[in-house]
């Protein structure tokens, strides 16, 4: 075998994990393009459902899923900019502006889509250990004050960040990952273990709730139509609450992973693959 042969057999063994790589990046990008298409068709056919039959302000449990579904309707919109951005190069001056508006919902989202998670859980706890006082604790009323509480705080602390990320940055310069509004000190020392925190409180918060679910079901049977459709809740809920968790799992790992691992971090790891392909 020559040298031209083997700089060629070399050539092919280099190209090939790269090429390979290009379509897992493409691929990927556009699974979760349709994902996020999806997202953002079904929430808002959910709110407007629920807004047509009048169900929102109707209980608590209602306002916090219509609240849930609102914040992943932000994460589903605020993901296709980014993925779009994976498969087609496009250089435009109006480009900055839409990934610091897209990273500003996607961060929003996230947080509220968390909170959100936190609120159904301690409104499902109430309706199964105290059924008998859940109307008179849960009330719309305080499940607004609660709603807007903690939106205004979420979008307060959001929009503080951006203002540092862009003066660390001297100026607003495009974004390529959808959380890059928020510094790396803020991820690291505060967004990661809050997340963390937050998610093990509401998985041991759903446990004691399916626990004690389960529990009254076989002892007691309902006796009236709002027991049958507050048990069917409570059980809907706990499973799209649990899929929602398990979904946390991978972000939290990403977040706590040190960020100078190797060659440029997880978060230059991030930027190679996201970075749209030629």
């Amino acid at each position: 075998m020559n040298t031209t042969e083997e700089s060629q057999e070399i050539g092919v063994t280099i190209e090939m994990p790269h090429e390979e790589s290009g379509h897992v990046q493409i691929a990927i990008t556009s699974a979760t393009l349709v994902f996020s298409t999806c997202t953002v068709i079904i929430n808002p056919l959910t709110l407007l459902a629920m807004g047509m039959h009048g169900i929102i302000r109707k209980n608590s449990i209602n306002m916090h899923i219509a609240s849930l579904c609102l914040s992943d309707f932000l994460l589903g919109l605020s993901a296709i900019p980014f993925m779009l951005l994976r498969l087609v190069q496009v250089s435009h001056q109006g480009i900055i502006a839409i990934t610091w508006a897209a990273s500003f919902l996607f961060s929003t989202g996230f947080l509220m889509s968390s909170a959100n998670a936190f609120l159904i859980g301690v409104d499902r706890a109430c309706a199964t250990l105290a059924a008998h006082s859940n109307k008179s604790r849960m009330t719309t009323r305080r499940a607004t004050i609660g709603l807007i509480a903690v939106w205004s705080s979420v979008i307060v602390a959001v929009t503080a960040c951006g203002f540092v990320t862009a003066q660390h940055n001297d100026g607003l310069d495009i974004l390529f990952y959808v959380d890059e509004i928020l510094p790396a000190d803020f991820i690291s020392y505060f967004g990661a273990p809050l997340l963390s925190v937050i998610t093990a409180v509401v998985a041991l918060l759903y446990t004691v709730i399916a626990v004690a679910f389960y529990k009254s079901a076989k002892k007691v049977h309902p006796s009236s139509t709002f027991e049958i459709r507050n048990r069917r809740m409570t059980r809907t809920v706990t499973i799209v609450i649990g899929m929602l968790l398990l979904s946390y799992i991978p972000v939290i790992i990403v977040a706590t992973m040190p960020r100078n691992v190797g060659s440029g971090g997880w978060r230059a790891i991030g930027r190679k693959v996201i970075t749209p392909v030629s």
